[in-house]
């Protein structure tokens, strides 16, 4: 083995480690109902650095609720969050419970989680322990069950113009056993289209944008959405760096009205690695969206 080759194999496994001690400051998290039973919908309980507590709804945002919920093992994220000032009464944890079980009552305070994270690791917050806020302040999630989310390893993706006709340049459909349906554009970066250009069966992407911004011929008709009964079913969709598969990728189920037609993706694909974007060097480019033709 090359001096060269043991460097990089050290400081790989030096990587690892580091990532996987930094994660272990995040033990576990749970969430309970107000008499303390384990659910899918409860005060948010977390384990960090060996303390147990609760976590503060202070800074807290949707992408830091979704990481909450797969820590606690729910790996489709959060359907929705709130307080305990705004949720039922069988949602709230009672002080009692926390005394009893021998638990602070804050473990986290003044979460922050950038779009990038994919481990509370990688968010900020206030030393662990330490907190400015009341009983009422402790996040609530509801967290999306196994049956309840949906795997990209059930829909085949398409590329569709206009006409409804598969192509290498058009929108990106999603067709699943139970229903077919959009992706939405608005976060999705080059590397992520060019995944779905992938699973659609060509090599590279040319270029992307969202619904708005190409001409009628290269994205689904209003008339054939409405033949299909096609809407955005996909949003938020995150891939690790530099992966090959979209199985890798990590997305929430679309809620109503929350991304329209007009945000759909739009891809263009290519099997000619002269005309891949890396090479021209595509960015999505909308900031004004016209009115859907």
């Amino acid at each position: 083995m090359s001096a060269i080759t043991a460097f990089l194999l050290f400081a790989l496994v030096c990587s690892a480690y580091a990532d996987y001690n930094r994660n272990q400051k995040f033990q576990w998290a749970e969430l309970y109902d107000s008499e303390g039973k384990a659910t899918s919908w409860g005060t948010v309980v977390v384990s960090a650095s060996g303390t147990v507590g609760m976590v503060c709804d202070d800074g807290m945002r949707d992408h830091t609720a979704d990481l909450l919920c797969q820590l606690a093992g729910f790996e489709n994220g959060a359907e929705s969050w709130g307080s305990h000032y705004n949720s039922a009464a069988d949602k709230r944890l009672p002080t009692s419970i926390i005394s009893q079980r021998g638990w602070s009552l804050y473990a986290l305070d003044d979460i922050s989680c950038p779009s990038y994270a994919w481990f509370l690791y990688q968010c900020s917050y206030n030393a662990v322990g330490s907190h400015d806020c009341s009983w009422g302040e402790a996040i609530v999630l509801k967290c999306r069950s196994e049956e309840e989310g949906m795997d990209i390893d059930d829909y085949s993706v398409q590329i569709q113009r206009g006409n409804g006709v598969m192509d290498f340049n058009g929108t990106v459909v999603l067709n699943g056993t139970r229903s077919d349906g959009l992706v939405c554009g608005t976060n999705v970066d080059a590397e992520t289209a060019e995944l779905f250009c992938n699973a659609a069966g060509y090599r590279y992407l040319v270029h992307y944008d969202v619904a708005a911004n190409y001409s009628s011929s290269n994205k689904l008709s209003c008339d054939r959405l409405k033949d299909q009964e096609l809407s955005v079913i996909v949003d938020d969709v995150k891939c690790p760096n530099n992966t090959t598969d979209l199985s890798d990728c990590r997305f929430r189920a679309s809620e109503d009205d929350e991304c329209d037609v007009d945000m759909a993706l739009v891809v263009s694909c290519t099997n000619d690695e002269s005309n891949q974007w890396k090479l021209t060097n595509v960015t999505l480019a909308y900031n004004e969206v016209g009115e859907h033709e």
